[in-house]
C-alpha cells in the first residue's frame, strides 16, 4: 500500500528498466492470454451447477420470476442472492441464449478480479512487473481459471471481494481521498453480498483487519466517511430483503436469513441442504487451489520475511494473513463445504508470489530455493507440455491432427523456456514459461471439458429432442424433482415444467403412484423421468413407470444417469 505522495518501488531500485522489460512482455503476453482465457478450449455444454443458474436466469430473462426473487420451475429459489442470475439474464437479452453468453459474466468477473489484483500489487510493490505477475497468477490460478469459465455465481463473489479489498487499501493509504474509496469499497461489498450472502461482507472484514494489524494503526476509524460505510453496505441489502419479503412473505425471508446463513454454517441434523464435510475437509485441498502461485510461495515468503522492516511488505503480510489465513479458519468451521467455496481467498497467493517473481528481473544472484523453485518451474512446464497432449490424445473425441498440433506447439513452447533458463535472460525465461502456461492450460481445458462432457447428467441432445417432441403448451412433468433436470429443461426448451417437490424415501413412494396414476388418466401427460441408478436390485424409475400404453419417445444415458421422455396414450395419439 502506498503514501498519498506516489508510488515507491520497493523490489528493486533499477525498477525503471525492469518496467521497460515489462511492458515488451506485456505486449506479448496479454493477447496471448486473453484469447485463451475467453475462447480457449472448454467451452462443451453447460453441466452440473450451470444448468440451474442458467435456467433460472433464462426464466428471469423471460418475465418468468422477478429479479428479486428468482423461481425455478415456477418455485421460488433463495438458495443464493438473485446478482448472478441476474448477470446471466441480462447476457441472455442482448446476446440471446447460448452456453457462451451464460458464461460471459463470469468471464468479465474473472478478467475484473485479476485486473484488480494486479492494481493492488503496484500499489503494494510499485512494480509494472508485479502487477503484471499478479495479474496473470490470479488469472491462471487452478481454481479461478475453470471457475471463471463456469456459469456459477461465484465469480462476481470472488470480483466482489477482490474490488472492495483493493479499494479499502487504498482508503488506507490516502486519506484525502477516503471520500472516494471507503463508498466505493462498501459497495462492492454489497455486489458480493447480493452475489453470495454474507460471506461477501465477512471475507473482506478480514482482509481488513488484516491491513490494520499490519499498519498498528486504527485511524481510519476516525474517518466520518468510514462510517458511511455500513449504510452503504446494509441499503441495497435491506432493499432486496424488502422485496423478497413482499413477494415471498415471511417465510421466504426466513429462508434467506436462517436457512441459507445460520443452518448452512452451523447445519442442524435434519438439515437437507448437502455438502456437509468435516472440519479438516478444505486441509487437502487448498494445496491444489493455490496452484501455480503455491510453486512460488516458500520463496516469495522467505523473500517478503528478509524485507519484513518495511512498512507495505509487513501489511501484505498482515493483509494475506487476515484474507487468506483467516479465511479459511472461517471457511473451515463452516458446516457445509464445496471445494468452489474456497475461490474468494485465493488472491493473496498470486499477489505474494507477484512480489518475488518482478524481483526476478533484476540482475541479483539468486538463492539455492530461489534457484531450485525455478527448476521447479521448468519441470513442471515440460511435464505439462508432455503429459497433456497425451491425455487429449487418448480422448475419444480429439481429431489426431488436433493432438499432433498441440504436442508440437506445447513441446515446442516448453523446449524455449527450458532453453531460455539454461542461456537467455530471466525475463525471456519468464516469458516463455507464461507463453508455455497459456498454451498448456489451452490443452487441459479441452482434456477437462471432454471429461466433464461425457459425464454431464442434463445432456443438451436429449433436451432438445424434448423441446421437439413436445407440443408448445402440452402438459409435461419432470420427475424426479431436480435442480439441475429443471434447469436444463428450462434452459433449453424454454418452458416452465411441472413437478413435484420432496426427494425423501416416502414423498418419491407418493409421487412415483401419482405419476403412474396420472399416466394412465385420458388426459396428455408427457414425464421427464431423471433417474440416477443406486442399487442393481431397484429397476429404475422410467421402467416402474412404464405399463401398457406408456411410450418412451426419447433416452439417454450418461455414466451412472438416465434421461427418459415418457408419454401417455393419450399424448400419442
Amino acid at each position: 500500500m502506498n503514501t498519498p505522495d506516489g508510488y515507491a518501488a520497493l523490489v528493486d531500485p533499477q525498477a525503471t528498466a525492469a518496467d521497460a522489460t515489462t511492458r515488451k512482455v506485456a505486449w506479448v503476453t496479454i493477447p496471448l492470454v486473453l484469447l485463451v482465457f475467453l475462447f480457449g478450449g472448454g467451452f462443451q455444454n453447460l453441466e452440473g451447477d450451470e444448468v440451474r443458474v442458467a435456467g433460472i436466469a433464462a426464466g428471469m430473462q423471460a418475465g418468468q420470476s422477478s429479479v428479486a426473487v428468482p423461481r425455478l420451475a415456477g418455485r421460488e429459489f433463495l438458495e443464493k442472492p438473485p446478482l448472478g442470475f441476474a448477470c446471466v439474464a441480462a447476457s441472455f437479452r442482448v446476446l440471446g441464449t447460448s452456453s457462451y453468453a451464460a458464461r460471459l459474466p463470469g468471464l468479465v468477473f474473472g478478467l475484473v478480479g485479476a485486473l484488480l489484483l494486479g492494481v493492488l500489487a503496484w500499489d503494494v510493490y510499485g512494480s509494472r512487473a508485479a502487477a503484471l505477475a499478479a495479474a496473470l497468477g490470479l488469472l491462471f490460478n487452478a481454481e479461478h481459471f475453470w471457475v471463471a469459465r463456469k456459469c456459477v455465481v461465484d465469480n462476481a463473489l470472488a470480483a466482489g471481494v477482490i474490488t472492495s479489498v483493493v479499494l479499502f487499501c487504498r482508503a488506507v493509504d490516502r486519506p484525502r481521498q477516503r471520500w472516494l474509496w471507503l463508498p466505493l469499497a462498501a459497495s462492492a461489498v454489497a455486489v458480493a453480498c447480493l452475489a453470495k450472502g454474507a460471506i461477501g461482507l465477512v471475507l473482506p472484514a478480514l482482509a481488513f483487519a488484516g491491513v490494520l494489524a499490519g499498519r498498528r494503526s486504527l485511524g481510519i476509524l476516525k474517518s466520518g466517511w468510514f462510517w458511511i460505510c455500513p449504510l452503504v453496505v446494509a441499503a441495497p441489502l435491506l432493499l432486496w430483503l424488502y422485496a423478497v419479503y413482499a413477494e415471498g412473505g415471511e417465510a421466504a425471508l426466513r429462508i434467506v436469513v436462517v436457512d441459507n446463513h445460520l443452518h448452512r454454517f452451523s447445519p442442524s441434523e435434519d438439515y437437507l441442504g448437502g455438502h456437509q464435510r468435516p472440519f479438516w475437509f478444505y486441509v487437502g485441498r487448498l494445496p491444489a487451489v493455490l496452484l501455480p502461485a503455491l510453486v512460488f510461495l516458500p520463496a516469495s515468503l522467505r523473500w517478503h520475511w528478509a524485507r519484513l522492516e518495511q512498512q507495505r511488505i509487513r501489511e501484505v503480510l498482515w493483509l494475506s494473513a487476515g484474507w487468506l489465513g483467516l479465511g479459511f479458519v472461517i471457511l473451515s468451521l463452516a458446516g457445509t463445504k464445496r471445494v468452489i467455496y474456497l475461490l474468494p481467498i485465493v488472491a493473496p497467493a498470486p499477489l505474494l508470489a507477484a512480489g518475488w517473481l518482478a524481483s526476478l528481473l533484476e540482475p541479483r544472484p539468486l538463492d539455492r530455493l530461489e534457484a531450485w523453485t525455478l527448476r521447479a518451474l521448468v519441470a513442471a512446464v515440460v511435464l505439462g507440455a508432455v503429459g497433456l497432449p497425451v491425455a487429449l490424445a487418448l480422448g475419444p473425441d480429439s481429431p489426431p491432427v488436433w493432438s499432433v498440433a498441440a504436442t508440437a506447439i506445447t513441446l515446442g513452447a516448453a523446449g524455449a523456456t527450458a532453453l531460455a533458463y539454461r542461456s537467455g535472460p530471466r525475463a525471456a525465461f519468464l516469458l516463455g514459461a507464461v507463453l508455455s502456461g497459456a498454451l498448456i492450460v489451452a490443452v487441459a481445458l479441452q482434456v477437462a471439458g471432454q471429461v466433464e462432457e461425457r459425464k454431464n447428467s442434463e445432456p443438451r441432445s436429449f433436451y432438445e429432442e424434448v423441446a421437439r417432441r413436445v407440443p408448445p403448451g402440452a402438459q409435461v412433468r419432470v420427475f424426479p424433482a431436480s435442480e439441475h433436470g429443471l434447469g436444463a429443461f428450462t434452459y433449453y426448451t424454454g418452458r416452465v415444467p411441472e413437478t413435484l417437490w420432496g426427494t425423501h424415501d416416502e414423498a418419491m413412494r407418493v409421487n412415483l403412484e401419482r405419476c403412474r396414476a396420472d399416466l394412465r388418466a385420458a388426459k396428455p401427460l408427457f414425464v421427464v423421468v431423471l433417474d440416477k441408478q443406486h442399487r442393481a436390485d431397484v429397476p429404475p424409475l422410467w421402467e416402474q413407470l412404464r405399463e401398457p400404453g406408456v411410450h418412451v419417445l426419447a433416452q439417454e444415458t450418461r455414466g451412472r444417469w438416465t434421461s427418459t421422455l415418457l408419454a401417455n396414450r393419450a399424448a400419442t395419439n
